[in-house]
């Protein structure tokens, strides 16, 4: 009978330190869930972040080229204005595009003088 006592102490003992141990397995596993979750959040956010910089910077590229091609549009334009306007090319020597007098009317010039002048 004492014997029967301390086995069933002995196997009671074993039994809570069983169930204490599976208890903080239970603890880990839950923690370690939730660290897991935390950090795919972080992960999420951080690549959430890149792709708006990202778009920041395609957006800032197309804005840039939009602007240029605005530019160039204008000063096209006004080349056009230009050639269609006759006392603006009485006035001034046709040009090029790169703004340069043209040879062209530098020869018919240098010819239209020379014959006044004879």
């Amino acid at each position: 009978m004492v014997e029967k006592y301390w086995r069933y102490r002995d196997e009671l003992k074993k039994k809570t330190e069983r169930e204490e141990a599976q208890e903080g397995q239970k603890i880990a596993a839950f923690i370690a869930k939730e660290v897991k979750n935390f950090w795919a959040n972080v992960q999420r956010l951080v690549e959430f972040k890149e792709m708006a910089k990202i778009e920041e910077l395609r957006k800032k590229t197309v804005d840039l080229h939009l602007s240029m091609m605005v530019d160039q549009t204008e000063k096209f334009a006004d080349m056009v204005a230009s050639s269609f306007n006759p006392t603006a090319n009485e006035a001034q020597p046709p040009t090029t595009v790169e703004g340069t007098p043209n040879q062209e009317a530098n020869v018919a010039t240098e010819t239209e003088i020379g014959s006044d002048g004879e």
